[in-house]
This record gives C-alpha cells, structure tokens and sequence, in this order.
C-alpha cells in the first residue's frame, strides 16, 4: 500500500517541479536578455528543482484534494498560444477582452485556492496565480501574489522562485534598490546553492545599473562563499566586463 501511494503521487511532483523550473525559467528568460552569463546557470536549478516537493505521510490526503482543485481550475483556462513556444509571439493576445477575462478569473481562484490550504499544495497554487496574473499582462498583480508565496513558503527552492521573480520585476519596473533589497534579503536568510544564485543575479543587477563596484563586491562575496561554485567561470567573465567598463 505504501508503494501504491508514492506511485500515485508521482505525477503530482512530476507537475510541481516542471511549473516551478518554468516559472524560474521566465525569470532567466528576463535577465539572459541583459546578461548571457546566466544561461550557463539553468542546468544547475534544474537539479535543485528535482529535490523539491516531498511530502509528510500526514499531509498526502490535503496535498492530493488542493492539486485536484487547481487541475480543476486549470481545465477551465485558456491554454497558450501554441505558437509562443516556437517564439513567435506571446502566449496569449491581451487585446482579446474575452481572453483576459478568463486568464484574470483563473488567477484569482488560484489564489483563493491557495489561501485556503496549506504546504507544497498551496504554494503551487500561488505559483498558478502568479503565472496567469503575469499572462494577463497584471504585472502589480502578478508581484502581489509572489510575496504572499514568499511568505507562505514551505521550502527555500519556492522563496527563491518567488525572490529571483520579485527580483526581475523590479528591475523591469525601474526599481534597482528594490531588486537589490529582495536579493540581499534571500541571501542573509537562506543558505547553499540558491544563497550562490542570489549573489550571482545580484551582480548582474547591479552591472545592468552601471554599479560596477557593487557587482564586484557580490561576485567577491561569491567567491568567498564557496570557491569550487558552479558559478565561478559564468563570475569570471563577468569580472573581466566590469574590469573593462571601469
């Protein structure tokens, strides 16, 4: 019986995990258009991912009911442009008033999923309504639904996804310290592999903002960190820019 269960909860994980590598995706995505370096990056989130979404045996039964109620909302939306991921145009056209509708009631009933259970569960919730918030073009709304994940999460892979996305809008908006301030907040709580992420996307925030000095000092505290980091030869190149561009 107990096999029976890890079996039937595969599938679950299996839809978690691929939400929350595409939802860290869209945020490389973001920067890779500014700074290359963190192409090389997207290998090593993937590993982190795949440890993400074990379950207490107690929890299993609140876990199975709230995935069931977000596939539930999730057959109601309207699926993305099949072309966008060809990169031909975006996953959805927002002059479809009808669309938009759809794409902001969905996003709205996954929160009220969210806030209504607990766990892993809800921050896949969370990780729904940030998306279709983000493809109905709301991005204020899209970033209110992110703290409340950020709040609410029950590993550090989520904080991260949802701090690493906070990040990106920030910068999108103009608002550098804020990004600056999301990042360093992540780094001073967290530990490990994703603390070596935050410095890294921290350093190019802070090359994008012309702070040259600043970005220096977080690939120095990189360095310092963990030496043998994946992230190393991707801070090397950056090093030599900002050496260049001083």
């Amino acid at each position: 019986m107990a096999d029976d269960d890890l079996i039937d909860l595969e599938p679950e994980l299996g839809d978690e995990q691929d939400f929350i590598f595409r939802s860290q995706m869209r945020v490389y995505e973001f920067l890779v258009s500014r700074w290359k370096e963190l192409t090389s990056v997207i290998g090593v989130v993937l590993l982190g991912v795949l440890s993400f979404g074990l379950w207490e045996n107690h929890h299993r039964d609140q876990q199975r009911e709230g995935h069931a109620q977000i596939a539930a909302v999730e057959r109601q939306a309207p699926e993305p442009d099949p072309m966008a991921a060809l990169g031909l145009g975006g996953q959805d056209n927002l002059n479809d008033s009808k669309r938009v509708a759809s794409l902001k009631e969905t996003a709205v009933s996954m929160e009220k999923i969210a806030e209504e259970i607990s766990g892993s569960a809800s921050s896949f919730a969370w990780l729904n309504a940030a998306q279709y918030w983000e493809r109905a073009g709301e991005k204020d709304a899209q970033a209110t639904v992110l703290q409340k994940m950020k709040a609410s999460a029950t590993s550090p892979l989520i904080k991260w996804s949802a701090s690493s996305q906070l990040s990106a809008y920030y910068v999108e908006k103009g608002e550098v310290a804020k990004s600056k301030e999301e990042l360093r907040s992540f780094i001073e709580s967290e530990k490990g592999f994703l603390v070596e992420q935050a410095l890294f996307q921290l350093a190019l925030v802070c090359e994008g903002a012309e702070e040259l000095e600043e970005a220096k000092a977080a690939l120095d505290e990189l360095a310092k960190l963990n030496p043998d980091s994946p992230l190393m030869g991707s801070a090397a190149e950056v090093l030599v820019r900002l050496g260049s561009g001083s």
